[in-house]
């Protein structure tokens, strides 16, 4: 199916559809930038539907009323269209004395679930996804083609199992990190000349996605949620094995030796943040956030990341200690940070991240509009499970210092207290390595450590696509 980035959609036509809803809608709470769709409507056939009306429905995966927004058929020109429709899903925020509404959806710092139905009025065409959404996803524009084949994957190869054996080599998995590693947007494209068949970045998308492409609908992007999948399917069984599954929402599921039930019960897993150090200078608020992280029992869990929901006008400047994830946050898109672990570490640990909050006077002003969620899954199950990240310890509110901060960078600068240990809670055996603080194996020895520490996967990554270029250079210039 062929799908392009939202990029080429005029401000003037976004801004035109907000004016006309903004006239139509009278909001209770905060009005906030809502989610622009768009996208293809395709019949049985593959032809383009241009005429009737498409209905968006989303309704709480807890329960409530359903927010349903109704878009007019049409033919829209732009980069990779036709296209058939476009909508605006509105957002609040209530306060007190102004509840939100039922003809928005209500934000928070929490992300919240959904269930995203697209139906023609009238007739057989619809598609069905889950989706999490929260203040990250405000003004965001996004490609939802819809039709009969729309939904889950009927694929029975992943399309990161390169020689089909139903397994993910070390190779292959790490090749769907570096999709999610090397652009800050996350995206890709097809390639022919590429060994799995996609490129980095920006390009063609006049085929099928990639089989990791699946959370909320392909959209030739790598979300947190889909790195997470990947990394649950490839470090579940100890021979990374996996089998098609029509009824997942990826078409996948684990399997070999160790494969999971298709159900699972979620672990007691806790995050919490804590203010450990902060400073307000010419520079403005800077702030040093732990993460404090408990994976409840040993073993259980085969995934795990962490999204942090940061306020405007923050700006992220650097990890400062703790468990390092595989992934750069810097690259995480505009207004969250994004951490993700292979393995995930046992037991308990922390990191300590560090930011610069523009235009605030003291932490617990700074802090109000931060929120974080935990995106976890496990060895013996298919679910994915989330936490909210709780805010703990007492926020600073005066003009006092109580904790000197340096400017962090990512070079790894670390803030001290005045007695000289680490602000982060950990006992300082952790930094700059993966999953604990075991010596790193030699790259010829990741394979066969497979569940255990290996080289920084982020190395490994760069590793393999500088590998990968000198590989296609030999084959242009023999």
């Amino acid at each position: 199916m062929h799908r392009h980035r939202p990029g080429w959609i005029p401000r003037a036509f976004v801004a035109t559809t907000l004016c006309f809803w903004l006239a139509a809608v009278s909001i209770a709470g905060i009005p906030e930038p809502g989610i622009f769709l768009y996208g293809q409507v395709l019949d049985d056939e593959g032809q383009l539907v241009t005429t009737g009306e498409l209905s968006w429905t989303y309704t709480p995966s807890g329960g409530g009323e359903p927010l349903v927004v109704t878009a007019t058929l049409t033919t829209l020109n732009g980069p990779g269209g036709p296209y058939s429709y476009s909508a605006l899903i509105p957002f609040e925020i209530p306060i007190e004395g102004y509840p939100a509404q039922s003809k928005a959806l209500t934000l928070s710092a929490t992300p919240s679930s959904y269930t995203r139905d697209g139906q023609v009025v009238g007739g057989a065409i619809h598609t069905t996804h889950v989706v999490t959404l929260s203040r990250a996803d405000r003004g965001k524009a996004v490609r939802v083609d819809v039709c009969l084949t729309c939904g889950p994957s009927t694929a029975t190869v992943h399309s990161a199992d390169v020689n089909e054996d139903y397994k993910f080599s070390l190779g292959e998995f790490l090749r769907v990190i570096e999709f999610y590693n090397a652009t800050l947007t996350h995206d890709y494209h097809l390639d022919s000349e590429g060994e799995d068949g996609y490129g980095i970045g920006f390009g063609p998308r006049d085929g099928d996605p990639h089989s990791s492409d699946y959370y909320g609908g392909a959209d030739w992007r790598l979300s947190l949620n889909e790195i997470v999948r990947i990394i649950d399917l490839f470090a579940s069984t100890r021979d990374h094995s996996y089998a098609a599954d029509p009824m997942a929402a990826d078409g996948f599921k684990k399997g070999g030796e160790q494969a999971g039930s298709a159900k699972s019960i979620a672990p007691g897993v806790s995050v919490t943040r804590e203010v450990t150090a902060w400073v307000q200078d010419a520079g403005g608020l800077r702030l040093e956030l732990t993460l404090r992280v408990s994976t409840g029992p040993v073993g259980a869990l085969s995934a795990l990341a962490i999204r942090e929901s940061l306020p405007p006008g923050w700006a992220y400047t650097g990890l400062t200690g703790g468990a390092a994830p595989l992934n750069d946050p810097s690259t995480s898109d505009p207004g969250t940070l994004e951490f993700a672990w292979y393995p995930v570490p046992a037991g308990s640990f922390a990191i300590t991240y560090s930011v610069v909050a523009v235009g605030s006077e003291s932490p617990a002003e700074a802090l109000e509009g931060l929120g974080g969620v935990a995106i976890y899954r496990t060895v013996s199950g298919e679910s994915e499970f989330q936490a909210s990240v709780i805010p703990t310890g007492d926020v600073p509110s005066g003009p006092e210092t109580p904790l000197q901060i340096a400017a962090a960078t990512t070079s790894g600068v670390r803030a001290e207290s005045p007695e000289g240990g680490d602000v982060d809670g950990t006992d300082g055996g952790t930094s700059g390595s993966v999953g604990g603080g075991e010596d790193l194996a030699p790259a010829e020895q990741a394979a066969e450590l497979p569940l255990g520490p290996a080289w920084p996967l982020a190395a490994l990554v760069a590793i393999l696509g500088i590998a990968r270029l000198t590989r296609r250079a030999t084959r242009q210039n023999p």
